[in-house]
């Protein structure tokens, strides 16, 4: 009983921290749309390139914050599938798919432009 219990728990975290990934990931997409429709929007408008610069910085910030938001969301996420090896549920696989391969988050100096 103990363990059903403590299963159903892990499936709600697992749950969580999917939909939380997945509703981080929305709002960056969403931000960046705004952002390419921002300057579209003046130059339609027929305004100069000062009006909208601070709205434009502010939904840029706004994307910085989400990107680093998403990345805290996957370092939560390790630091769960450790809890989940330390009770002894790495057997159990939950979300849909599988895992990549390498699963360390790569920092943003690692990743270098190919052109």
């Amino acid at each position: 009983m103990k363990d059903q219990k403590v299963l159903g728990i892990a499936y709600e975290i697992a749950r969580s921290i999917h939909d939380t990934e997945n509703s981080i990931e929305a709002a960056a997409a969403k931000t960046a749309e705004l952002i390419c429709a921002l300057p579209r929007m003046k130059s339609a408008a027929g305004l100069t390139a000062l009006h909208g610069q601070e709205v434009l910085e502010d939904a840029s910030a706004l994307l910085a914050i989400l990107t680093q938001s998403r990345r805290k969301a996957m370092e939560l996420h390790r630091k769960l599938e450790l809890t989940q090896k330390q009770i002894g549920l790495d057997h159990v696989a939950f979300g849909p798919g599988g895992k990549p391969a390498d699963t360390a988050i790569p920092e943003m100096r690692d990743i270098r432009r190919i052109a």
